[in-house]
Parts: C-alpha cells; structure tokens; sequence
C-alpha cells in the first residue's frame, strides 16, 4: 500500500519537470566521428554510441540542443592530426580548445574556416606545423585565437585584420617569418583590429619594419610583446598614440634610432622592454610615465649621458635595467629611496665619483650591480644589509670589501612550503600535497610570465598571494597549489613550476582536467597584477579514469565472495559463543556469590553492607557512564583522588569520587563507610547513590550538585553570589560532612587523604591524621570564606597571613580589612563575624589539643545562625551536632534507625527483619527467577522472545513472500526496461499490483497460501518500479540534476510508508479491513490512466515539452538512451569490483531498511511497552523525514557536481554518508532508556541512509547505461535476498543473541564494512561500454 502511494506520487514528479535528454545532428556525428578516427588517446567516453556524442555524454563535448557546440579536450594527450577528417562539418561549433596535447601535430586543416560560428580557438602548446591557415580569416566572430607555443611557420596571415571581433591574438613561441602584415587597398592587415587588446608576437623569427600604419590612436591595445624577433628599423612614432598600452617588449630585436620622443605620452605603461637593439640617440625621456615598474634599456648605443632626470623622480619603479651603456657621472642617491625599488643593475657603464645610496635605501632593495664602472669610493649606510656588486670599479683596488666579490651570497627563491608534512616519499609521479599531505598525481606545468613587474624571487608574500588566487579563481582546496623554482629565463620571463593538487582522492578525472586546462589556455584565470601577461604549458597527465580496476574471472570472483563470506561468519559466530559463555560464567557467579569480590582476597567481608537508599554499581557500569573516566567529565580532585561527572542509564546525574591507589582502605573498613553514608539524610548534606568496590576499585557515587565547587563561587567563576550569610549556611555544610566522617572514623589514620595547605602542623611531624586533623583543615576553610583565597596562594599560607594581621580592637574587621572578600567587607551587618573569626583561629591552633571538637564547633555555628533568625534545615528539632555527636560509642545506624520525624518517611526507616526474610539485598538490581525458572530481565524473561516470534509469524512470512516475489522479478524486469523503456514496464507493475491489491481481503479471508500468492504477486509487479524509475529519470534528465529527480520520486516513497502508518488503521476501523485495500487499488488504477496519457519514454516524443524547452534542457546531459549500445554479458557484469560495490550496497541498504521496516513497531512495544497506537506515530515518523532528507541529499548531490567535483566523488561522499550515519544511529540505541530517544534516532538513522539514493541508486547509470535496467535488477536480486534474510530472521537473530541492542550492533558492523568496500571500488566513471 505504501509502495502504490510511491507511485501515485511520482506521477506529478514526471509531469511536472520537463527535463529532457538529447541526441546528435547527423553532421556532426559524422565529424566526430571523423575526427574520432584520426586520434588516440581520446577519453573513454568517446567510444560510447558512436553515433550520438551528445546523447552519450562524450567528455569535451557540449551540444545545444542536438547540434555540437564546443569541443573541448585540453591536456587529454591526444595524438593524431588536425589536417584531415571534417572538422569543418561543425558548422555551429562556437569554442574550440585542443590546448596542451603535444602530440597533435601536423599542419591545421584549411577546412577550420567553414567553423564560420566559432568565438574561441585555443590549440596552444601543441605540436602544429606549417602555415597558419588564412582561412582562419573567415571566422569573423572569434573574440580569443592562441596558436602560441607550437610551430608554426611561414608568415603571419593578413587575413587575420579581418577578424573585427577579436581582442587576444596570440602567436608567440612559433618559427613564424616575414613582416608583420598591415592593411593594403588590396588587402586586410593586423591594423584594422581596433577591439584587439593583447598582440602577443614574440619568440618567432618576424622581420622586417614595423609600418608606421599598423598603430593609430583608435586602437586599445594593452600588451605589445614583439620581443625575440628579428624586427629592423626604428620604433614607429605611432606607438605614442596607443595610450591604453600597459606593457611594451620590443627587446631582443634590431630595432635602430632614436627612441620616440612620444612614447612618454604612454603614461598607462608600466613595462617597457627595449633591451638588445640597436638604438641610438639620447637616453629616452621617460619622466612623464608615472606608472613605470619596470625599465630595461640595455644593449643600446645610445649617447653618452648622465643619469636621467627620471633616475630621481619615477618613484614607482621596481626594477632599472640599463647595462653595457654610456652612463657618466654619479649615481643620483634618491634612487635608492624609491619605495618599491628592488634592483638596480647599471654594471658595464662609466658611472664614476661617490657612490653614496643614503640613509633612506628602500626597505625591498634586494641587488645593486656596478661592476665595471668608474666609482672611486663608497659612503654606505648601515641600512643596507643585501647584495652590491662594485667588482672591476677604482674603489676595490683603494679598499677591498666583500662588496668586490664577484660572487655574493643570494637568498633562495621562494617555493612552496612542505615542512609540516615531515620526510614522505611518494611512488612514480606522483608528489605530497601541500594541503593534505599525502601523495597525489597533480595537474602540473610551468607558468611563464612574461612582463611581471617585480624582480625579488625571496618575496613570500608574493608568491602565497599567487598561490591563493589559483586555488581560489580555479576552485581548488586553499593550500593545493605548489610552487616550484621561479627563475627569470633567458628571455627575461619569470618561469614557475606549478602542481595543482585534487581536491578529493589522488586523481584529477577528466572533466576536473578539461576545466583547468580551459581556465589557463582561456586566460580565464587571472593572476593578481604585477604579474603581468602569462601564458601556461601544462605536462601530459597519467589519467587514472577508475574503470574497474583488475579484471577477475567470474569463478576467482565467487571464489573469494564465498570464502571472505565464510571467513566472516566463522569469526562472528565465534565471537558471539565466546562472549555468551563468558557472560552466562559470570552471571552464575554473580548469582551464586554475588559478594564474592568484595574483598581484594577474593572473600566476603562480614557479608553484605545494609545499605538504604544506596546500591551496588559495577565498575563497567561507572566506567560506561563516565565515558572511561574521560578527562571531561572530571569535576574535582584531591589527596583522595579524582571526582567525575557520570550519567547514570536513568539520567540521572552522579558524581563518582574514585580512590587512588594509595588512598584506599580496607574492605571492612569501606564497608563501614558507606553503610553510614548510605543511612545519612540530611538536607545539607549530598546523599550517597551507591558504590563499587571490584576489580581494585573503590568508588562512592554521590548525588551530582551541578553549580561548582566552593572555590568557584569564591572565584567567581560559577556566577553564584555568596553573601555573608550564606557563607555561614556552607560553614555548616561542611562542619556536617566531617562530623559524619568523623563517627566513621574514629580511629587514627596514616594514610594521607588530604589536600596541601589543609594538613595540620602535627602531621608534619607524627605523619598521623587525628579527627583533630579535620578540625584544622575546617579552620582553613572558614579563613577561606572569609578571604576567598586558597590555603597557599603565591607562597603565603592563609592560617600565617590571618594570625599576622588579627588585631582584636578592630571590632568591625578585626584587622582583617585588607584581607577579607570585597563582596562581604562592603556588607552592613556580618552576623557573628567575631564570633566566626575566633571559632576559626581555635580550628587552626598547632596544637590538637587547644582545637575545639567537630561537634563544639557545628553547634557553635548553628547557635549562631539561630540567634539571627535563619533556618539550619536540621533534619529535628534537636541539633545536627546532637544528632550526629551522640552516636559516638554506638552502633552508628542506631539512632538513625529509630529516629522518624517530619523530614523522614515511613521508607527512610531501616530494618533489620528486611535482610531476614529471604528476600536478597538487591532485588532490584540483579535478575529474579520466574516461575519458570528462567531469569527476569528489564521487567521480561527470555521466553518473550517466543511471544514475539508468535506474534509476527504471520505477518513476517506475507511480507517475507512478498519479497520472493520482488526477487524473482528484478532482473527479469530490469531486462524489459532496457528493451521497451520505463513507461510499458511501470504500467505493467502497476496494473498487476493494483489488482493484487484489491485481491488481498479477499485472500486473506479464504486461506493463508492464497494470501501468500497474492502477496508474492505484489512483489512480482512491483519488481519493476526501481529499475524503470531509474531508466526513466536518466533520460529525461541530466546528470547534475538526476540526484534530485530521484529525491523528488523517494519521496513519494517514503511518505507513502507515512500515509500507511497512519492512515491505515483509522480507515480499517471506520470502513473494515478491506477499506484502505479499495482505496489503494482505485488510487493505482487511476494513476495508471494518466500514467498512459501523460508520460513517454523520451522526452522528445511528449507533447508536454516545447522544442526551445527541448533545446534549453538538452545542454549537458550526457546520458546515452538504453536503446543504443552493446548489452554487457552477466560473466562480463559480474567481473568489474564496481559491480561488486553495488550489490554489496544494496545488499547492506536493504537488510537495515528492512529490519528496521519490520521490526520497529516490535521493538517499541517489546523494549519500550508502546502500544499500536504509538508505535504507529513512532513508525511513522522517519519515513517522512527521510522523504525530507533524501531530497536534500539530491540537492547537495547535483550542487556538488555542478560545482565541479568528479561523479565519483560526489557518489562516494553520499553513500558514505547513507551507511556512516545509520550505523552510528543503531550503535547510539544501545544507551537509550526511553521511546522518545529511540525514536529520534531511529529517526536519524532512516533520514541519512535516505543519502543512497544519491549513491549507489544513481551508480548503475554512472558506469552502465545501457544496460542500468539489467545491472539494476542483479544487484536488486541480491538486496532482496538479503531483505527476506533480515525480515524473517531479524527474531531468530535476537533471540540468539539475546537483545535487540546486540543485533542492531551487528547491522551497524555490516554499515561500517560496507562503506569501506564502496570507497575502495565504486566509481562514477563508465565501466561497460
């Protein structure tokens, strides 16, 4: 009845979302195809339905609709050619990227420029030959062409000044030859890019002028990098006119003149490159270009001349480069100055006179090199502490200084910090992860920048800003991003090694790959700005794609499922025995002797304590309820030992004072204390709950007082105002306690049970404790309350301090003033406070013979809190003194036995006739035999167990033949699905179930086999709904929205077990059993009507979606229809571990959900004592989170991978999520003592192992599309025998292991297990093709 509801509810989940799958044009198939055909390497997705790439999810691929529109297959390490096929029949194909595959070589085929639609073409840092097409001309649309970094020859095509659009045009690092094209009246030119920003020529062999025509101010252009060319002739003057130039190289060329006296106009430019020419006349005047980083005029010819003006007054500079030139005179000392300035190199010139750099030498100032010059001495200040280089000038002859070494220790550049990760050494290629640091394979390459700003390599900060804008901007983990070896090359670009590490697992997968690769060759990626232009070449990656792993044959793969199987229920079952045995062996004990370790010999000790109010704790019980003593949960300390917070099964809450070793007594003598304690009820005295004394333990277990202890109310710390006259109500308190102690005692001690600065003089000397001893250490906390000061406080001892500055004729502070707490010394009246003081001074005399007795001293107290009215809460109109001073020399139970007044019922009373009726001490801790012989155990003897099997018998077996039925027809469904789609399969089911439905009351009133044949035939029906739900949902959406078109149908699911609950047996009573059976079967008759009218199999055949809706949602999926490709063999299914983390997935899956299903009304009522009525809300209730929950893992799924993480990551991280959470929710029913608890963690459990459905639910798609139908009713096959398995013996398991706590124990393990299996074999990758 639920799963009808499940299906009622996924009608409007059907209609209601339009997402559709897509196919290929023919044209494009063909193309791909073609292209196919002439490269290796390719993804593995690419051998998927050859016939339709978009459909099937070819990597690389992305279609609109049914037409190609990008192709994208940066660092996949192709080898083949691009100089044949039909790349041209990709006639919408808006972006193409080939970057990073050196092996793609060959000349580029002239058909590229039928790619008319293109935007973006990307093949750099490949292996190309030959001429650039000038059919690349045709593209007018293209915005972004890189062909850098291959080789290229022949000359730059003047086509290209056709291409209006574009704004980065980069042929760098190419053999390309011939000039620089510009416009004719005949033909294009490169000067008729107006919108072009970045001409990026360098490292080719281009000659010639540069015409005067190819700059003109309309132009926009932000980098101009000619260098390493062979250009001649001057600089043109229009240069000038381009005033949005940021960076300009024209070094390493031929360029001869004079430098235009314009390009000063260029006052955006912080670069400029025109080092290694030929240039002649004056030094340029630059002093108008404000924004200059970098300066590099080497190599020149020009004039003889002083330092320039702007030597002095361009105080954005980094970096002056002016080497081998004609520079005289001195050096201009504020240079030095400039904030920014990191080097200075003037080396080879006829700089002369002092060279003096002044007292404001900038703080980055890293290298300053004069060799061979002229200077003839030197004033340095002792500010600057890094490189000069002076050799070959006058002054090293006059005064030889380190300075005139040629060689002077630098700093090393910067890399990437691995100290926190210690020694590792990795395997192959791979290398640790800054991150994590563990090993990994990273996605790396050298990035080269080719104008940066700054010159200082040691600069940390620098480098960690890069670093953190590459994680960032390429959505990497913060911390996995590794620099290596910055070096400026010999082309004067800043060169970094760079590794980028996964963020998940070891690997990146292939569409991690195609992003990176993507954002770098795209210049997506920005890095921050004095980095300058860039360009990046990225190393081959060993793809690791997750296949399956090692191939088994099917016999060495059953071989080790049946004897790892074996192996696991051999040692279970011996576990188990051992732990039964030894269990029953100490529970004969206990029955039998349940004294017998009372004393550390091993004999009863005057038998058992009489004891009221007060019980036996096992040292496992006090150790369980403390968390094993945890550090945490201590609350206090002392010479005795250690006080612990525990939470006792009840809730209630203790505090366990536990003895040291060296502060133990003897068995009698504990026992004494305790029946004392036990027999002590006084209101301002803790109440003792128990105690343990086993396994060399000796604990009592104290009523828990939540507010502190006495020094954090004096600290302050506890927020608890102590006035004056409280401080006199704890005075009491404690002069109770130890008046108590001291009728327990009564005999002199040497073991030392006290705290530092509480032990009196005596002991010091006799090292024997006297009840004299505790009136001292009382004394001290009375000075304590006084003060609010510990006993030993910065070397001075309290009892010292106060006996030093008492002074009698103070009578309202009595000298104390300084010393006492400000919170009572600003009281008004402190009652007694006289009396208080010399009541203390008599507790701390050295001699134990001047102290008064525990008894004076706590009736001393009570008169003085009588005398001004307050309540002493003594338990009698007779004082606590009285009370407990009276005792001395008697029984110390007598009194207390015969004494009943008002604050003392009928059952604080003790009597002795109660251990001498036959009854045993403790009846309410250890079991009771019935009368059948058998022991009592939480309120039930074991022979419930037999009710409860009789009870469920029954309905056990129905739902057990129910899913004999959904067994037999899983795989024979799933078979069906894939041939004819979900549509037929799922109406079929649903035809068939509905009229078993209905046929129910019916059956069950003739006999029990005809139920259970109707029962085995709602299974057979319903058998299909998964495997079509699947097939269904992955046609009709894409794979970063299918997790939550399945959370969406779950739920219908999971809320139909919800209406089940409780709508059923409200129905049932008002309208008979057969009531809710009619409903039901009319729901699923009527869903199957819209079903047929409203729902296809594809998409594309439904009314329901437009063709722009049908285009729109086309995009990204990738998911091939059922109906194409090869059907995988069984023997070839059950060959691949991945296939083998699915069945054991759902296998795990189904015996928690079943048992669960099945037996959690029986748990409630068995455990708990909850009614029908109850245990239908408590039932309830998880399913309808789970419908929430499962949902939200759909969403938190598909937001993930359209975040970029890899399939197999997000499946991985969400299944471990389905069985980790369960698991622990079952581990946690063990403690629980009441229903609500249970409930919120079965509750708990149901809601996270709902996180399946976007795991393993989704994964039969994931690595077998073509055939998820089949692959989803083997493994189906399987979790159904295991939920028949859990369903009929989840009884016979609790019996056997004698609670339901230990067999919920035993399907955590299974959870556990289960998902360290999934994380080591699963994949979201393809396996079967």
């Amino acid at each position: 009845m639920a799963e009808m509801l499940m299906l009622f509810f996924m009608v409007f989940c059907f209609v209601g979302f339009e997402l559709v799958s897509a196919a290929t044009d023919p044209r494009d198939a063909v193309a791909l195809q073609s292209l196919r055909n002439q490269w290796k390497n390719l993804p593995p997705s690419w051998d998927r339905s050859p016939n339709d790439p978009c459909g099937a999810g070819w990597e690389g691929i992305t279609c609109n609709g049914t037409r190609v529109t990008a192709l994208g297959l940066s660092t996949m390490n192709i080898v083949g050619t691009l100089n044949g096929g039909d790349i041209g029949g990709l006639s919408e194909l808006t972006s193409l990227d080939l970057s990073f595959n050196k092996d793609l070589t060959g000349s580029l085929s002239p058909s590229i420029g039928e790619l008319t639609k293109l935007n973006i073409l990307i093949l750099a840092g490949c292996g190309f030959t030959g001429n650039i097409p000038k059919e690349i001309g045709k593209l007018t649309d293209l915005t972004f062409l890189a062909l850098n970094s291959n080789s290229f020859s022949g000359t730059i095509p003047a086509t290209l000044g056709n291409l209006s659009n574009l704004y980065w045009l980069d042929l760098a690092d190419n053999q390309l030859t011939g000039s620089i094209p510009v416009s004719t009246i005949n033909s294009p030119g490169l000067d008729q890019l107006l919108n072009a920003k970045h001409f990026h020529f360098n490292k080719n062999k281009l000659s010639g002028e540069i015409s005067p025509t190819l700059f003109n101010p309309q132009m926009i252009l932000i980098h101009v990098l000619f260098d390493g060319n062979q250009l001649t002739g001057e600089i043109p003057e229009t240069l000038g006119y381009v005033k949005t130039l940021e960076v300009l190289r024209l070094d390493r060329n031929s360029f001869s003149g004079a430098v235009p006296s314009n390009l000063k106009n260029l006052t955006s430019l912080s670069e400029l490159h025109l080092a290694g020419n030929e240039l002649t006349g004056p030094v340029p005047d630059l002093r108008e270009m404000n924004s200059l980083n970098y300066v590099d005029l080497s190599n020149n010819s020009f004039a003889e001349s002083t330092a320039p003006i702007w030597f002095s007054t361009l105080k954005s500079l980094t970096t002056l480069v002016m080497e081998n030139g004609q520079l005289v005179g001195p050096v201009p000392q504020l240079l030095f100055s400039f904030p920014q300035l990191q080097q200075v190199k003037l080396k080879n010139n006829q700089l002369n006179d002092t060279l003096d750099m002044g007292n404001s030498i900038s703080q980055q100032l890293q290298l300053v090199d004069l060799a061979n010059n002229e200077i003839s001495s030197i004033t340095l200040s002792s500010e600057y502490k890094n490189v000069l280089i002076l050799l070959g000038n006058p002054v090293c002859d006059v005064l030889p200084n380190t300075y005139c070494n040629s060689q002077q220790p630098l700093r090393d550049s910067y890399s990437t910090s691995l100290a926190r990760c210690g020694p590792k050494t990795c395997i192959s290629n791979q290398k640790v992860n800054p991150q994590s640091c563990e090993c990994a394979l990273p996605y790396d390459g050298t990035l080269y920048f080719r104008a940066p700003s700054f010159r200082d390599l040691t600069n940390a900060t620098v480098f960690q800003d890069l670093e953190r804008s590459l994680w960032t901007k390429l959505g990497l983990t913060p911390g996995s991003v590794f620099l290596e070896k910055p070096v400026f090359n010999e082309n004067d670009y800043l060169q970094v090694q760079l590794d980028l590490f996964p963020t998940i697992g070891k690997y990146f997968n292939r569409t991690e790959i195609l992003t990176i690769g993507f954002e770098l060759s795209h210049q997506t990626y920005k890095p921050p700005p004095k980095f300058g232009p860039y360009y990046f070449l990225a190393s081959p990656y060993d793809f690791h794609d997750g296949k399956g792993g090692t191939s088994f044959s099917l016999g060495v793969i059953i071989g080790i499922a049946v004897g790892c199987s074996l192996l696991i229920l051999t040692l279970v079952l011996v576990g188990v025995y051992a732990v039964r045995q030894k269990k029953r062996a100490e529970r004969a004990i206990e029955l039998s002797r349940p004294f017998a370790s009372w004393a550390p010999s091993g004999k009863d000790s005057g038998g058992a304590p009489q004891l009221k109010g007060a019980r036996w704790f096992s040292y496992d019980e006090l150790k369980k309820c403390t968390n094993n003593f945890l550090d945490s949960n201590e609350v206090g300390s002392g010479g005795y030992g250690k006080v612990y917070r525990g939470l006792l099964p009840n809730g209630q809450v203790v505090a366990i004072k536990r003895a040291q070793q060296n502060s133990m007594q003897g068995g009698f003598e504990f026992k004494t204390e305790i029946e004392l304690l036990s027999r002590v009820h006084h209101k301002n005295l803790v109440s003792l709950v128990g105690f343990c004394f086993e396994q060399g333990e000796q604990m009592l277990v104290y009523e828990f007082i939540p507010n502190g202890t006495l020094r954090d109310s004096l600290s302050g710390r506890s927020g608890i105002y102590l006035d004056w006259k409280r401080r006199l109500r704890i005075t009491l308190d404690f002069g109770l306690s130890k008046l108590v102690n001291d009728i327990a005692k009564g005999h002199v001690s040497t073991q030392v049970k006290g705290t530092l600065g509480y032990l009196d003089p005596e002991y010091y000397m006799t090292q024997q404790l006297t009840e004299k001893s505790d009136v001292y250490s009382f004394g001290v906390v009375m000075l304590e309350l006084i003060t609010s000061k510990q006993p030993i406080e910065k070397g001075k001892y309290i009892v010292r301090e106060v006996r030093t500055r008492l002074d009698k004729n103070d009578t309202q502070y009595y000298g104390l003033r300084e010393l006492m707490d400000p919170i009572i010394r600003t009281e008004a009246n402190l009652v007694g406070f006289g009396k208080f003081i010399e009541l203390a001074m008599q507790c701390v005399e050295e001699s134990a013979a001047d102290r008064p007795s525990m008894g004076d001293m706590v009736k001393e107290i009570e008169t003085m809190l009588h005398n001004d009215g307050l309540n002493t809460n003594s338990t009698s109109a007779t004082s606590s003194a009285t009370e407990f001073d009276n005792t001395k020399g008697r029984h110390p139970y007598s009194d207390v036995q015969q004494r009943k007044d008002a604050s003392t019922s009928a059952t604080d009373l003790d009597s002795k006739d109660e251990y001498t009726k036959g009854s045993h001490p403790y009846n309410g801790d250890l079991p009771k035999k019935t009368n059948s012989g058998s022991f009592e155990y939480s309120g039930g003897d074991i022979s419930f167990w037999a009710r409860t099997a009789s009870l469920l018998e029954s309905g056990l077996i129905a739902l057990s033949s129910f899913l004999w039925g959904y067994l037999v027809s899983s795989v024979f469904a799933g078979a069906l699905t894939d041939k004819y789609g979900g549509k037929k399969a799922m109406a079929c089911g649903v035809a068939i179930w509905s009229l078993a439905t209905i046929l129910t009351p019916f059956a069950a009133e003739r006999s029990t086999p005809l139920l259970l044949a109707v029962r085995a035939l709602f299974g057979l029906a319903e058998g299909v709904a998964l495997p079509s739900m699947n097939t269904l949902l992955s046609r009709w959406f894409p794979n970063q929205e299918r997790a939550s078109a399945v959370g969406i149908s779950m739920a219908g699911f999971h809320l139909g077990n919800v209406i089940g609950f409780l709508l059923t047996p409200i129905m049932m009573s008002t309208t008979g059993i057969s009531g809710p059976f009619t409903l039901f079967a009319c729901l699923g008759f009527f869903w199957l009507t819209v079903w047929a009218l409203a729902i296809r199999n594809d998409p594309r055949d439904s009314h329901l979606i437009s063709s722009a809706e049908l285009r729109l949602i086309q995009a990204g999926k990738t998911d091939s229809p059922t109906k194409n490709g090869k059907v995988p063999t069984l023997r070839q299914l059950l060959s691949k571990l991945p296939t083998w983390a699915l069945i054991l997935a759902n296998v795990t899956n189904n015996w928690g959900y079943f048992v669960l299903l099945s037996w959690m009304p029986v748990y409630f009522k068995t455990v708990f004592n909850v009614n029908l009525k109850q245990a239908a809300w408590f039932s309830a209730i998880p399913w309808g989170m789970m419908a929430i929950s499962g949902y939200i893992a759909g969403l938190a799924s598909d937001a993930l991978i359209k975040s970029g993480y890899s399939i197999t990551s997000v499946r991985k991280i969400m299944q471990s999520i389905g069985f980790i959470g369960p698991g622990l929710g079952l581990l946690c029913l063990n403690y629980v003592k009441t229903p609500t608890a249970a409930a919120v963690l079965f509750t708990a459990a149901l809601s996270f192992s709902s996180f399946s459905q976007a795991g393993f639910l989704l994964n039969m798609q994931d690595i077998a599309p073509q055939c998820a139908g089949f692959l989803h009713g083997i493994t189906n096959c399987a979790g159904t025998f295991a939920a028949i398995i859990s369903t009929i013996g989840t009884g016979y398991f609790v019996q056997w292991l004698g609670s339901f706590q230990a067999f919920l124990t035993v399907t955590a393990v299974l959870y556990f297990a289960t998902t360290v299996f999934w994380n080591l074999y699963a994949t979201g990758e393809r396996v079967f093709y």
